[in-house]
């Protein structure tokens, strides 16, 4: 299991208000998320953003990551995304402002705290909006919906990186968010995804977010997205082998069927498959490897499926507190045990890449200004 783990970020996990206890950094994502969960409900419940600040300065350093590759940053950033701020755990866009003012004051040269407001009105935009088609949000729910993702662009833009070492990449990823939520232009877009990635190569959430961009029900097509993805792949080989293609991919397995997915994507599946046995290197969480092994199922790939299985099948199982059922597309129901190996189907010139044959939903659906784009 490879490991991104850094001890001054570790450290920094650990620690709250005018304590500093060091422990040990949870051996899975999961726990991690709990832990930094935790000590940030703590920070927020009595506004000490001179902790909130140490944390996100050792995490913007230090450049630390953890077991799945992620930067401790981004769960950092998603925690806050998706905390309250007051005691009775009631969430107003009011305390939020309250927060980032005082964060401000104490720390001026900070680029998180306007990144924590951007974050804030880019989720009452969404939260008006609903994540529902395009023709039933009323004209008045469009309003508060852009008004929002403009006042989230405008707080970001009052803190655009300079040419310092001191940065902090989410700040590229949700101003692509919100390009991308309000049909940014593919120019504009990509501009600020380009100078993302040509700052910090290995921050995954610009690769994912720009793939969503390029779908079709978005602003692009199957092949551009694919081409992305193979982008991706290439940019980040050297540190990362073929693991991009597979995670984007599984990132994308979300809210997509497997099925479909293989319909729509001329997938190149031998990269997928190096792409996820670079991946499974890493501390794969459970979801991912569900979505994974779904997709290896699509495929009809029993090779892949068996070594999936084989590598995190009890962890899958844990995760879903019950057997997996997957009989549909693999031909079994799983246990904790590896499952038999599914008998291949003979391989023909035509199964060496799988064509791009959209279905129908992805090609018309198009929901405007668009779903909601998740952290």
């Amino acid at each position: 299991m490879i490991r991104f783990v850094c001890t001054a970020a570790a450290v920094a996990l650990a620690t709250f208000g005018s304590v500093r206890t060091a422990v040990a950094e949870p051996e899975n994502v999961q726990d991690l998320m709990a832990q930094m969960r935790s000590n940030v409900i703590m920070a927020l419940a009595t506004k000490d953003v001179d902790q909130l600040e140490e944390w996100a300065k050792t995490y913007r350093t230090t450049r630390s990551r953890a077991a799945d590759g992620y930067w401790h940053l981004h769960y950092f950033h998603r925690t806050l995304a998706e905390l309250p701020v007051s005691k009775d755990r009631t969430d107003t866009i009011q305390s939020w402002e309250e927060l980032v003012k005082l964060w401000k004051l104490a720390h001026p040269e900070s680029p998180t705290p306007n990144i924590v407001l951007a974050s804030r009105y880019f989720a009452e935009a969404w939260a008006a909006r609903g994540s529902g088609y395009a023709h039933k949000v009323f004209d008045d729910v469009w309003k508060v919906y852009r008004d929002n993702l403009e006042k989230a662009r405008l707080v970001l833009l009052e803190a655009k990186p300079g040419a310092g070492a001191d940065f902090d990449p989410e700040w590229y990823a949700r101003m692509a968010q919100i390009g991308l939520s309000l049909g940014d232009r593919r120019s504009r877009f990509m501009a600020v995804v380009e100078e993302g990635l040509k700052r910090e190569p290995t921050y995954y959430k610009l690769y994912n977010v720009a793939f969503i961009y390029l779908l079709p029900k978005w602003h692009g097509s199957a092949e551009d997205a694919e081409a992305w993805a193979r982008t991706a792949a290439e940019r980040t080989r050297e540190t990362e082998g073929n693991s991009m293609y597979a995670r984007i991919y599984a990132n994308h397995l979300r809210e997509a069927d497997a099925r479909e997915t293989l319909d729509m994507f001329a997938i190149d599946w031998p990269r997928m498959k190096i792409g996820i046995d670079d991946l499974m290197k890493r501390d794969v969480e459970p979801e991912m490897a569900l979505r994974l092994l779904r997709l290896s199922c699509a495929a009809k790939d029993a090779e892949q499926v068996t070594a999936i299985w084989k590598r995190l099948g009890a962890e899958i199982t844990a995760y879903r507190h019950a057997p997996i059922d997957v009989s549909q597309t693999c031909g079994w129901k799983s246990t904790a045990s590896a499952p038999p190996p599914l008998q291949p189907e003979p391989k023909t010139d035509a199964d060496a890449r799988i064509p791009p044959t959209p279905s129908a939903h992805f090609m018309m659906w198009r929901p405007g200004p668009g779903q909601y784009v998740s952290n």
